[in-house]
């Protein structure tokens, strides 16, 4: 009988530029003072900071959704398929 060791991959996250989360559709607020964050994956028209006790500064959430991205991947795997048919 011989015994042998399988080495197999865990499953490792790498961590996500800010680009690519802002492409994914997701926002990233990174705190610089009391009530004070950053939106480091603004958009057109996004304000670039948050401040507490502003709502106009507040990110668009509407603009831009997980759910359009999932669409926009759909839609490009689609069109691989059929550009390979």
């Amino acid at each position: 009988m011989q015994i042998r060791k399988l080495i197999s991959r865990s499953n490792i996250s790498t961590p996500r530029s800010n680009a690519e989360l802002k492409d994914m559709g997701f926002t990233k607020l990174v705190k610089r003072d009391s009530g004070v964050y950053e939106n480091v994956t603004a958009r057109d028209g996004d304000s670039r900071y948050v401040v507490r006790d502003k709502p106009e500064t507040l990110p668009n959430l509407s603009k831009h959704t997980i759910r359009d991205h999932d669409h926009r991947c759909r839609a490009r795997s689609k069109d691989c398929r059929m550009r390979a048919q």
